[in-house]
């Protein structure tokens, strides 16, 4: 009995780490097809951070699944008319291989140019991918895979994308993965990621 619960643990370790290496960025996903909505430039201590809202695509083709881990697996809803209003939302930090390692110093400033904008939101239609950019070395993606409108608190963006730099790559170069996200309950109303990565 032992080595049937033994081997069936193992195989689970193993189909996980499977579907752990296969993961898709958010960004991927979005496609490159998409058109520009808007853009911004917030500026912070002198330092200026590009702000750009594009459709995407490819969240059309995605069908519905549980994890960010295989967010190839979602379903695409016509997109309602309503809007949303997404602060102090609470997710779940995954660690993931993304891209090239992101900065921790350089995400900890875009993290406080967010911050402070706190009580401002910016507006997320559905299925788009929001990126906030600082020279490349560190980028936040907000994507709204839900089929209604987000307003999206500025400051919920900085403080989960400080959560997950802090917890999946500030003690480099001894432990830490080259990105990850931060991913709502993914339910309707509540149907976003935010990644971090080397941009």
């Amino acid at each position: 009995m032992q080595l049937t619960w033994l081997s069936s643990a193992v195989f689970a370790s193993f189909s996980l780490l499977s579907v752990v290496a296969a993961t898709t960025s958010v960004k991927e996903a979005c496609g490159t097809d998409g058109e520009v909505v808007s853009t911004n430039t917030i500026v912070h201590n002198n330092k200026e951070f590009q702000v750009t809202t594009r459709t995407c695509p490819g969240f059309a083709a995605l069908s519905k699944n549980t994890t960010t881990r295989s967010i190839a697996g979602r379903t695409a809803v016509p997109n309602e008319k309503r809007q949303l209003l997404t602060c102090n939302t609470d997710c779940t930090v995954e660690c993931a291989d993304i891209a090239d390692q992101p900065l921790y110093d350089y995400c900890v400033t875009l993290t406080d140019a967010l911050e402070d904008l706190d009580g401002e939101y910016f507006l997320a239609p559905a299925q788009t991918l929001t990126t906030f950019n600082d020279d490349g070395v560190c980028e936040y993606a907000y994507a709204n895979l839900d089929v209604i409108e987000y307003e999206v608190c500025y400051y919920d963006v900085g403080y989960n994308g400080f959560r997950v730099a802090d917890e999946c790559f500030s003690d480099y170069p001894y432990s830490y993965t080259a990105g990850g996200y931060c991913v709502s309950p993914e339910v309707y109303e509540n149907d976003w990621i935010l990644e971090v990565y080397y941009g």
